[in-house]
C-alpha cells in the first residue's frame, strides 16, 4: 500500500464507496499482515518508496499465491522472484493479469554458473603459473651429502660400556657372595683361625700328570675364549654400533693419519 493507495481508500470512504467499517478494516492490516507462515510488509512502499518482493524460492505454490494476492489487493505492483511454473500457476488463479518472466530465471541461474566457472577458472589458472614458475627454478649442489659416522639413536656405545660395568659388579657381587657362604678350609692360615693353634706341619700340593693337563686344557680354552669373545665383540661393534671402515677412518681422522 502507497500514498495513492491510501487517498483512494479515503475517498472512497468520502464518497460513500465504503463504509466506514470497511475502511478501518482494510487499515486493520497497517503496516504488517499476519498469515501464519509469514508476516506481509504493507508499509513497506511509504517507507522506501517500493513494496515487497516476493522470494518464491523455499515456498510453496498455495504460499506465494496467497501472499501475491494479499499485497496484490492493497494496490500497487507486486514483484516475485525466483519462482517457478507451480507457483505461477497457482498466483494466475487468484490474481487477474500476472506475468511469468521465464527467461529472467534462467538469467539468474546462468549468470551464477558463469561466475561459478570463472572462479573456477582463475583457481585453474594460478595453479597453472605456480607449475609454470616452479619448472623455471633450478638447484645446485655445493656439497653432496655424506653417509653419518655414527647413528643419531640409540647410543649403542653408551648400552653396551652400562651392561659391561652391569655385568662386571654383577660378577664380583656373585664372587663375594660365594666366598661368604664358603665354609671349606683352605690352607694354613684357615687351619690356624678355626683351631687357634699352629699347625705342626704343612703338605704341599702334589701336582700330578693329571693336574698339569687339566692345567694345560684350561689355558687352552681360555684363550679360545678370548679370541672367540673378541670376535663376538668386533662383529658387535660393526654391526650394532659403527661399522668397522668408518672406525677406522674415524681413528685415522683423529690422530691425523
Amino acid at each position: 500500500m502507497n500514498a495513492d493507495s491510501i487517498r483512494k481508500l479515503f475517498d472512497d470512504v468520502r464518497r460513500g464507496k465504503l463504509t466506514p467499517d470497511e475502511g478501518v478494516a482494510r487499515l486493520r492490516h497497517l503496516p504488517f499482515e499476519d498469515l501464519g507462515f509469514a508476516k506481509v510488509d504493507h508499509h513497506r512502499a511509504l517507507r522506501a518508496g517500493m513494496p515487497e518482493v516476493i522470494f518464491g524460492e523455499g515456498k510453496t505454490p498455495v504460499q506465494v499465491a496467497q501472499i501475491f494476492s494479499r499485497l496484490a489487493k492493497h494496490g500497487g505492483n507486486v514483484l516475485a522472484t525466483r519462482a517457478n511454473g507451480k507457483q505461477f500457476a497457482a498466483v494466475k488463479k487468484k490474481v487477474r493479469g500476472v506475468e511469468y518472466r521465464e527467461l529472467a530465471r534462467d538469467l539468474d541461474g546462468a549468470q551464477l554458473k558463469y561466475q561459478e566457472m570463472r572462479s573456477k577458472q582463475s583457481e585453474v589458472q594460478v595453479s597453472q603459473n605456480l607449475e609454470t614458475e616452479h619448472k623455471g627454478e633450478r638447484f645446485t649442489m655445493i656439497e653432496p651429502p655424506l653417509p653419518p659416522e655414527k647413528p643419531i639413536s640409540p647410543n649403542r656405545v653408551l648400552i653396551l660400556a652400562l651392561g659391561f660395568v652391569l655385568s662386571l659388579g654383577a660378577g664380583v657381587g656373585a664372587a663375594m657372595l660365594r666366598e661368604n657362604l664358603d665354609v671349606s678350609v683352605r690352607g694354613v692360615r684357615d687351619m690356624r683361625a678355626l683351631l687357634s693353634v699352629p699347625p705342626l706341619a704343612a703338605i704341599p700340593v702334589i701336582v700330578t700328570r693329571a693336574d698339569s693337563r687339566r692345567h694345560r686344557r684350561a689355558m687352552t680354552f681360555s684363550c679360545v675364549g678370548s679370541v672367540a669373545g673378541l670376535v663376538a665383540l668386533t662383529s658387535v661393534v660393526h654391526f650394532y654400533v659403527r661399522p668397522l671402515d668408518v672406525v677406522w677412518i674415524s681413528l685415522l681422522r683423529r690422530f691425523g693419519i
